[in-house]
């Protein structure tokens, strides 16, 4: 439970993880005390850190990507929601986190000429790439965008978690051009 200097008090309901020394949570939900109304709902697939501060309900949403020393994936936070109180009423804002790690150019080279080398046909390392990819378009790169979004035709993603992962990841670049300051570029979800 998180209190607020205004006597109200938002419960979280759910799957707590203690195994790390900051616990996370999944598939739970968020509600105002007292009243009959739920926040909002995070599935099974998300995987939050929360805090509070200064009467804001930090809602951190973590999502590994191969930022780490040889693309290794780190877990990282992605989004950020605050949710406070104004005149008793829930209020919510989400940002993208816009200080990701972003690829060097010579990383962005490595990661493009990967997946211009990568035979055909699908396996678990094609979604590394995918993920590389993720990434490198963060960091600016148009090439790496157009790779990312031409990835499930190209491999053949199979329907199932890596067609869901591949999903998730087209939201989060939607999500990262849809934040004031990045560049729009037009998504198309198939």
């Amino acid at each position: 439970m998180f209190s607020f200097s205004n006597d109200r008090a938002i419960a979280v309901c759910g799957y707590k993880n203690t195994d790390d020394t900051h616990p996370t949570y999944s598939e739970f939900v968020l509600a105002v005390c007292g009243e009959n109304k739920v926040i909002d709902f995070w599935d099974a697939t998300t995987v939050c850190r929360l805090t509070s501060h200064n009467d804001t309900l930090f809602v951190q949403e973590l999502y590994p990507l191969p930022i780490a020393d040889n693309f290794e994936f780190e877990e990282t936070v992605w989004t950020t929601e605050k949710i406070y109180f104004t005149d008793n009423k829930v209020n919510r804002k989400k940002s993208v986190n816009t200080g990701i790690r972003k690829y060097s150019a010579a990383e962005i080279k490595e990661v493009l000429e990967t997946y211009r080398d990568a035979g055909s046909g699908f396996d678990e390392s094609k979604m590394k790439i995918a993920n590389q990819l993720f990434v490198a378009a963060l960091s600016g790169s148009k090439q790496a965008w157009r790779s990312f979004t031409e990835f499930k035709d190209r491999f053949d993603v199979p329907d199932g978690a890596y067609s869901q992962e591949y999903r998730v990841l087209k939201e989060m670049l939607a999500q990262w051009e849809a934040q004031e300051g990045n560049v729009p570029v037009p998504i198309v979800f198939v």
